[in-house]
């Protein structure tokens, strides 16, 4: 029964001419709907990946990561160099 409707309102739509129209509506649809997808799973991906492996993928420098504060600033940064060296 469900099938018979869908074509009937193919037919209906194609003798009212807009048949090409609502095809197009539905293809960008559907592109619209994988491409969202895709960038989801590969959203998911880098996540997984940066909880598994850690943020970056180079070498760890010699020393301990480490957060420090600036003197007279509420901003922390993320000091990746040994508490001896020079800054970059």
């Amino acid at each position: 029964m469900g099938l018979l409707i869908l074509l009937l309102i193919l037919v209906l739509l194609a003798m009212a001419g807009i048949l090409g129209f609502v095809v197009k509506v539905a293809l960008g649809i559907a592109l619209g709907l994988v491409a969202a997808v895709m960038i989801v799973a590969w959203l998911v991906r880098r996540r997984v990946r940066r909880f598994l492996f850690g943020s970056s993928r180079r070498p760890a420098s010699p020393g301990p990561a480490r957060w420090r504060q600036i003197p007279g600033s509420t901003v922390e940064v993320l000091d990746e160099h040994a508490p001896g060296d020079p800054p970059v």
